[in-house]
């Protein structure tokens, strides 16, 4: 429990160890749209429909007419024999 006037920070790995397809399943996503033509985006996870953002953004930018809708899974994997660290990229011998 935190004290008076501070904040308890929990901490949630970004890049989970994930064993097997089950467990990749389970692990949390997020999504968003953006232009194609400025790479500007919007959480499409607050419930808002992509594409009323869409046309507000082609509003503003009449030639920006193309829009993807992308979800992002983080992950990571510890082939055998190599020590997991907690950070991504990092290997030990």
């Amino acid at each position: 429990m935190a004290e008076e006037g501070t904040v308890d920070v929990v901490t949630v790995n970004p890049f989970p160890e994930i064993k097997n397809r089950m467990e990749l399943d389970s692990i949390p996503s997020r999504g968003w749209i953006e232009c194609v033509n400025c790479i500007e985006s919007q959480d499409v996870t607050d419930g808002r429909d992509p594409d009323e953002w869409a046309l507000e953004h082609s509003a503003l930018y009449p030639s920006h007419q193309r829009y993807r809708i992308v979800s992002q899974v983080n992950f990571r994997v510890v082939p055998s024999g190599v020590a997991p660290s907690g950070f991504v990229g990092e290997r030990t011998p």
